[in-house]
């Protein structure tokens, strides 16, 4: 495997990795080169935590397993997630081979920490925990960049972190399609247009597995496949299975997906990724003007943040004219699914408890996906 780079993306939570991976993502790509970019957050969503392999041990693997996928695809790799020392470094390290790997660590001082923190609008109470962070960094400093943010626009800090990096063209290789390892599990599949609520439903059907105490994993096609100037389905099933791999190995009992798919072809893609995975797929719909509202919403910044958001912030011509080409294409998607919800004036909660409730049952499909 040749040496790809990959720029990995570290600091106190709130301090902007994710922004900064983003920005980083997107000049590279404007200037020709062929990026993606991952949050390790995305692969890590397996509860209860493992016990003996970790927090870092399952993400570390999966992102192993990962790795050769964007290596086939991509010169080089933005990776951003927290890091808590050289050792968990090195062990994420071990596991890619050809990755010329530079760390790069974000710093802000204490009082623009707790505002960035804050202003996030979740998980308040977390902030005295994220404030004490750069201290054990500073103790630490394992990093080979450190880039302070403060008084800084992300597009200056984005700069400052690619100038120690060189991004070499190279010629990509197709990555081989995916061998996982069997294993019966329950799988329930949101789809539906952007902007209908997948990540939502599909989330609370996820805690509520969670919170009864089964072991489920989570998974977000769209973070687990952001490469430009083109992502494919190809590849985020090949990441997927690489991540059902692991989850299969810490005894994950259901996988809950969300992520959009308008063709039977790429549907049956996903399923053969995961051999055994009895799917139950439902489709969100929502009306023109229900689905209107709640990609205005999404472009005003409610709701939870989404990593590479790219209605945050968008004009509402272009996001009302966005809204209408999106509820005509749904109207041509024929991918044959198991269930069917409206979603015009429910509450997540109402959405999410009868899928919850044939997820925890183990229905089985009556559609030819099933196994």
């Amino acid at each position: 495997m040749d040496v790809v780079p990959l720029l990995w993306l570290y600091g106190p939570p709130g301090v902007g990795k994710t922004s900064v991976a983003w920005e980083v993502f997107r000049s590279l790509s404007a200037s020709g080169v062929r990026a993606a970019v991952l949050d390790t957050d995305q692969i890590g969503l397996c509860l209860p935590t493992p016990a003996l392999a970790g927090d870092h041990g399952v993400k570390a693997r999966n992102l192993a397993g990962m790795w050769p996928n964007y290596a086939g695809v991509a010169d080089c790799l933005i990776v951003c997630g927290m890091l808590d020392s050289a050792e968990t470094a090195r062990a994420y390290a071990s596991l890619l081979p050809g990755a010329d790997v530079t760390l790069c660590r974000l710093t802000a001082g204490e009082d623009e920490l707790r505002k960035r923190f804050l202003g996030r609008g979740w998980l308040p109470h977390l902030v005295d925990a994220a404030v004490e962070v750069p201290a054990e960094l500073d103790r630490t400093g394992f990093a080979d960049v450190l880039v302070g943010t403060d008084g800084r626009s992300v597009p200056e800090v984005a700069r400052l972190v690619r100038e120690p990096v060189t991004v070499p063209r190279r010629h990509l290789m197709s990555t081989v399609d995916p061998v996982p390892e069997p294993g019966s599990v329950s799988v329930l599949w949101v789809t539906g247009p952007r902007g209908v609520g997948k990540s939502s439903v599909g989330w609370d059907v996820f805690a509520r597995a969670a919170g009864a105490g089964t072991t489920v994993a989570y998974v977000d096609l769209d973070q687990i496949g952001f490469v430009r100037p083109e992502s494919t389905h190809r590849l985020k099933a090949h990441n997927l299975a690489a991540l059902w791999r692991t989850f299969y190995a810490e005894g994950a009992e259901y996988l809950v997906l969300v992520g959009a798919v308008d063709d039977p072809e790429s549907l049956e893609r996903y399923v053969r990724a995961i051999p055994g995975g009895r799917f139950t797929v439902c489709r969100l719909r929502a009306g023109m003007a229900e689905l209107t509202e709640r990609i205005l919403a999404r472009g005003r910044g409610e709701g939870p943040p989404i990593p590479g958001d790219d209605l945050a912030g968008a004009p509402e011509d272009e996001l009302r004219y966005l809204a209408r080409e999106t509820s005509l294409a749904d109207e041509k998607v024929t991918v044959p699914a198991d269930l069917v919800a409206d979603t015009d004036g429910r509450t997540v909660e109402e959405i999410a408890t009868p899928l919850y409730e044939r997820l925890s049952a183990g229905a089985l499909p009556s559609t030819r996906r099933n196994r």
